[in-house]
């Protein structure tokens, strides 16, 4: 294919197996003009043929949303990206097909932690015997993310890594679209739901060290705060003792309006989050995500009993726990925790994870 510029407003593409007929004919229709000429090409126009206006602009972004990756991020550091990229895909088909009418827009940012982070310099990989060596730089590269982050040492560099990253991203994202009024949340995977809760909360058991450099916190609050395939309850049961002496809420007002625990039934790494707030929860199955056209609020969802299971529970002081007002904490922990969604594994649930939002 190649293309001719008669003039400014007239070009033609021509396609290869007419490129020399097209010869031809500019010799043959030299004296008798190009008309001949154009009509074997496509004509080129330049812009749209109507004229734009306001409202084919897109919506403004009313909804800011950080994806947060977890370990193994080092095997493949653009999957963070591709994950964001398909995510992103995934909610514009739902808009499309349920939500035509909204003027609600989200744009969604990968945020990458792990690349600014320098460790040991390689020496772990020094140490690591060339036996198993597959298997071995697979547990390198995903599970020692784990215990870089529960070190003393490492775990501040990690934290400040990802609030640095976070508020970089906010930043221009505000410089760029200074008058859009949009939320923000995070969607936060595996480990990383853990360091963005720790970064959020205020979290921090790491040694205090002349040369260590001072917490970053966020420059904004969060709308939501989905941990997708978390093992924050795992991390925050360790630390009970910690957060009885001090007199914590593990889930406080300011963490974010609403908290979401989504994961999947065979997800190995992923725990509940509800029996924190009231033993009694682990009684009851976790409760399904929807299928989109249900109108029912999970705030009145029935709650299922799990059979089969050791409900003799003990409070801190020795006593044994008594029953609680099931529709109290049910609506208690709706309020604190929003919901724990359970990822089904139909086929709607791709498409109603995205629709939480």
């Amino acid at each position: 294919m190649h293309v001719v510029w008669y003039s400014s407003a007239e070009v033609y593409s021509f396609k290869q197996k007419t490129f020399i007929n097209t010869k031809i004919m500019r010799s043959v229709t030299k004296k008798l003009g190009t008309y001949f000429q154009k009509s074997a090409g496509y004509k080129l126009i330049r812009s749209y043929k109507t004229d734009a206006n306001e409202k084919d602009k897109l919506n403004d972004i009313t909804h800011l949303v950080f994806l947060i990756h977890g370990i193994g991020h080092k095997i493949d550091n653009k999957k963070i990206i591709k994950n964001t990229s398909q995510f992103r895909d995934c909610v514009k088909w739902i808009k499309h097909k349920y939500f035509q009418g909204t003027e609600q827009r989200a744009e969604f940012f990968p945020v990458d932690w792990r690349s600014q982070c320098s460790f040991d310099g390689g020496l772990v990989e020094q140490i690591t015997p060339l036996n198993l060596k597959n298997i071995r730089q697979i547990l390198n590269s995903s599970a020692m993310d784990i215990m870089y982050y529960t070190s003393p040492i490492y775990g501040r560099e990690i934290q400040n890594s990802l609030a640095n990253e976070l508020n970089r991203l906010h930043s221009e994202f505000v410089e760029r679209h200074p008058h859009h009024d949009f939320k923000v949340s995070i969607m936060a995977h595996s480990l990383g739901s853990v360091i963005s809760y720790d970064i959020i909360t205020g979290w921090e058991p790491f040694i205090k060290r002349s040369d260590s450099s001072p917490r970053i916190h966020l420059n904004f609050e969060l709308e939501n705060f989905f941990c997708l395939g978390s093992p924050l309850s795992v991390f925050l049961a360790l630390r009970q003792n910690e957060i009885f002496k001090e007199n914590l809420n593990l889930f406080p007002m300011w963490l974010a309006k609403k908290v979401y625990n989504i994961y999947h039934p065979t997800d190995p790494v992923a725990y509940r989050f509800e029996p924190l707030v009231a033993k009694d929860y682990c009684r009851y199955k976790p409760v399904g995500i929807q299928a989109h056209g249900i109108k029912c609020d999970y705030s009145e969802v029935p709650l299922e009993l799990i059979g089969n299971i050791d409900t003799s529970f003990e409070e801190t002081n020795g006593t044994e726990a008594k029953a609680p007002d099931v529709k109290k904490e049910n609506e208690t922990s709706i309020r604190r925790i929003s919901t724990l969604l359970n990822m089904s594994s139909s086929n709607d649930s791709k498409a109603n994870s995205s629709n939480q939002f």
